[in-house]
């Protein structure tokens, strides 16, 4: 009988261990998907250094041209060598302080065979001019999805959508979970890391 209890209390105690690994592998991996994103998209990393980063995070299927698309840079910055991204960080910096990047990670969500995790960001560009609406920047909305492959859990895909700052974030795309606004536990300046 008590060892029985005590093989029992193993596998709980083994398996909750389990899950909370999974679970921080998977906000760990969407903190390391948003940083490159923002570095890349803010001129700090170039094209080769932000796929290399990415590179094990996603399923192997996964369109290596959809990482592309979700850059919201002005320019296609592809070819740039470290040193034009440099000259092109340095004058955006003169020229604007007040620039910030604000990223909010949510818990994970799952519905059995994939896990979601979403994301908000606030984006404060130094090169998006102020207009007559007072838009000074954008939001970006992501929710991941995380599939088992060979043992391991990988981004299946992520979908996206980009707002201007003066959008209520409850009229936003990839904000919910069952029709229930998600709870974000998270929050850091990707750029920073």
């Amino acid at each position: 009988m008590i060892f029985v209890l005590s093989t029992l209390l193993f596998t709980a105690c083994n398996t909750e261990s389990t899950d909370t690994k999974t679970d921080d592998y998977i906000i760990n991996t969407v903190k390391k998907v948003e940083i490159l994103d923002h570095k890349f998209s803010n001129y700090f990393l170039t094209y080769e250094e932000y796929l290399k980063g990415l590179k094990d995070l996603f399923v192997n299927a996964f369109d290596e041209n959809k990482h592309y698309e979700r850059k919201y840079a002005e320019i296609d910055i592809r070819n740039f060598t470290d040193e034009q991204l440099k000259n092109i960080r340095e004058k955006y910096i003169k020229e604007n302080k007040e620039d910030k990047v604000e990223v909010e990670i949510s818990k994970i969500y799952s519905d059995g065979k994939y896990k979601y995790v979403f994301t908000k960001a606030n984006i404060i560009q130094p090169y998006m001019p102020k207009n007559k609406e007072n838009i000074t920047g954008i939001v970006i909305t992501r929710k991941y999805a995380f599939v088992k492959e060979n043992n391991d859990w990988k981004i299946q895909y992520i979908d996206q959508a980009l707002y201007s700052n003066n959008i209520p974030f409850e009229k936003m795309e990839y904000n919910k979970f069952n029709n229930k606004l998600v709870q974000y536990i998270t929050k850091f300046d990707p750029l920073e890391n």
